[in-house]
């Protein structure tokens, strides 16, 4: 049993934590409109008078109230009824808490959840040894305990037995034979300590809630892993890990097209599926997750992370007549390709003479050099700064190149462990630490001065975020979004600037790379293809690159195999609920969906309805890439210009497979960070 003086300070911190579980009960659902956990602050109140009474019990009972007939039976039982009070809130809480956003409202929530975790954990290490105790206090017919006639932990006299000793165990054996082993349970059960015991309760307890749990899933009746129909611990860790697609991927070729990956998540490879899910008008908005790990706290949503399907219809609306085809053809293509000359040269002259170039570094420049002058009318100039030589020939990675690695990551985090990202970001110790500076905060300020020169120079009336300016400074908007009573604020804009910043670089440049380690991995590809390129005019365009077979055969082979962005594309189900790949999923549930061979794109023929349809690297419906044009152009001048200059690129020495297996963060990107290549 707890020795009193145990009991007393376990009831003392009770009555403490009191104060401060009540602040941040109150203005957690304040802040959230949730009735959880909010309403937890019942139990914690029942549990701190209940503690007070206990601990003055003499003072009351002096004065003559009526409280002083509190006895030892009723403390236990009101022990039992707030320990089951407290786990009914606690449930409830954890459910709408796995909901809730934006990240400071789970964080407080949490630490809500903390207090009432504590009061539940008291009160089972009160009243389960002395549950054991009632047990062992009963009258029953064991011929292996001498009874006496003594005064329990109750106030009233019991039949209290004590077990035999270890020395008698041969009696207890032969015994236990001839009554059918109940025995030897009560001997076993009256050794436990009282920490056994608490543990054992606390275990069954935890059992019971995984049954429950399992056997009142709404996805129950879909095949997948049982644990998934209890927690989503598992995929959790596999996200934190960078390795979701490939276990999600595992899980297909268990059980199939559809399978439950967590509480409340399905994945679905099924190619009717897929159309159902991504079809315009189909009512599968995008999930949560875009924007509890990508809107600013209490902020604007950008294009990419908006759920509103006319709020995004109207901003897209304004986007995107800079990302057509013609337009860009027409505005761009010379800029573009400027770029991807410069980017080109750089890897050139670090390869030459048996030296080595990392492409994705200078890849990701390009890209985003091209998409910061489409966007604001100047690059940043990345490809001219590429940060200090280390050498005469090399250039190390600068910030924006850290930044850019670290944004997926922290995302993810943002999302999956908001209580480690909220720790991080406010502690001063690991505020100074350079993996631990907010790398969204970091790119939006590359946004934020490229629109404050945008604003002071008037020549660059053709970029993307031109009209969107003049729209902000003068209060108008397009008819489409005044019927939806949007207005385009400043925070709109930078929000855009940010999302833009990050979704035009990354995506191309590593699409651009793992193209580059395909090619140069197959010598006899490599050569068929510099061959197509080297029959080019010196002033080819894109609209001719287009027209090139084995190409656009390699680049489309590229997108199947490695898309920037495979899997995690959620969608929400709605309420009426769907059928999926032969199974009904209900409405509010999260769907996701999910060797090089360049032959099988050379003959538009030979692909199947089924494999048209199913390839979709730029997304589907109505929230495909808006710069699909732009990152096509990006891969036909790059590799055409790179396989034109650089004859005979091979991958460096020390360059491995295992080195560019893609890790997933949401954006694929190769394990190693690199992918350096050499010319002889």
């Amino acid at each position: 049993m707890p020795s009193p003086a145990t009991i007393a300070t376990l009831r003392r911190l009770e009555i403490i934590a009191f104060p401060p579980a009540f602040i941040l009960l109150v203005a957690h659902g304040i802040a959230s409109q949730f009735a959880f956990p909010a309403l937890g602050l019942l139990p914690l109140a029942a549990s701190g008078i209940l503690a007070a009474f206990i601990l003055n019990r003499d003072v009351v009972a002096a004065i003559g109230s009526p409280i002083q007939s509190l006895s030892e039976s009723n403390i236990f039982w009101a022990d039992c009824l707030l320990a089951v009070l407290h786990l009914s809130f606690l449930i409830p809480s954890w459910a709408l808490l796995a909901r809730a956003w934006p990240d400071p409202v789970i964080v407080l929530g949490t630490y809500c959840t903390v207090f009432m975790m504590f009061d539940l954990g008291v009160h089972l290490f009160i009243a389960l040894p002395q549950a054991v105790h009632i047990l062992i206090s009963q009258s029953c017919s064991c011929p292996h305990c001498r009874s006496v006639a003594k005064a329990g932990y109750f106030s009233s006299t019991v039949s209290e037995y004590t077990p035999l000793s270890d020395a008698d165990e041969p009696e207890i054996v032969a015994r236990d034979l001839e009554e059918g082993g109940d025995a030897r349970l009560l001997y076993a059960i009256r050794q436990s300590s009282p920490a056994a015991c608490t543990a054992a309760g606390l275990l069954a307890v935890l059992v019971l809630y995984a049954i429950r749990t399992i056997y009142t899933n709404r996805l129950r009746h879909i095949p997948g892993p049982w644990y998934t129909a209890l927690t989503h611990l598992v995929l959790k860790n596999h996200t934190l890990k960078g390795r979701r697609m490939y276990y999600v991927h595992d899980l297909h070729s268990r059980y199939g097209p559809v399978v439950r990956i967590s509480p409340h998540e399905v994945a679905v490879a099924d190619p009717e599926g897929f159309a159902a899910i991504h079809r315009i008008g189909g009512g599968f908005l995008k999930s949560p997750w875009y924007e509890s790990s990508n809107m600013p706290e209490g902020g604007e949503a950008s294009i990419f992370a908006m759920r509103d399907p006319r709020k995004h219809a109207a901003r897209r609306k304004l986007l995107a007549r800079v990302f057509t085809k013609a337009y860009l053809r027409s505005e761009w293509e010379g800029v573009v390709r400027e770029k991807v000359e410069k980017a080109v040269g750089r890897i050139y002259e670090e390869a030459r003479d048996g030296g080595r170039s990392d492409v994705l570094k200078w890849f990701t420049m390009m890209t985003t050099d091209v998409v910061a002058h489409l966007c604001f009318g100047e690059s940043f100039k990345m490809l001219e700064l590429g940060e200090c030589p280390l050498t005469a020939r090399r250039w190390k990675k600068n910030d924006y190149m850290k930044m850019l690695e670290l944004i997926s990551i922290q995302n993810i985090t943002r999302y999956e462990l908001p209580w480690l990202h909220f720790i991080r970001s406010h502690l001063p110790a690991t505020k100074s630490s350079t993996a631990s500076v907010d790398a969204k905060t970091v790119l939006r300020s590359y946004g934020d001065r490229a629109l404050s020169n945008l604003r002071r120079n008037s020549d660059h009336t053709k970029t993307l975020f031109a009209s969107m300016l003049s729209a902000v400074d003068t209060g108008t908007a397009d008819d489409a979004r005044k019927k939806e009573g949007e207005t385009l604020t400043q925070e709109a804009m930078h929000v855009e600037s940010q999302s833009m910043i990050i979704g035009g670089s990354d995506t191309s440049s590593i699409t651009l790379t793992y193209l580059v380690w395909a090619v140069i991995k197959r010598p006899n590809l490599r050569a068929r293809l510099e061959e197509e390129v080297a029959g080019l005019a010196p002033d080819f365009d894109d609209a001719v690159l287009e027209t090139l077979p084995l190409l656009n055969a390699v680049i489309d082979e590229t997108l199947r195999l490695y898309g920037a962005v495979q899997g995690h594309l959620s969608r929400t189900v709605p309420a009426r609920g769907a059928t999926l790949g032969g199974y009904f999923v209900p409405g509010g549930t999260t769907v996701e969906t999910q060797a090089f061979d360049e032959t099988r794109f050379l003959d538009p023929g030979r692909m199947t309805r089924k494999q048209k349809l199913l390839f979709s690297p730029w997304g589907a419906g109505s929230r495909i890439c808006l710069g699909v044009e732009l990152a096509q152009m990006e891969l036909r001048l790059g590799a055409a210009v790179l396989f034109r200059r650089c004859g005979g690129l091979r991958p460096a020495p020390g360059m491995t497979d295992g080195m560019m297996e893609m890790e997933n963060f949401f954006m694929v990107s190769p394990i190693g960070h690199r992918c350096e290549v050499t010319l002889a």
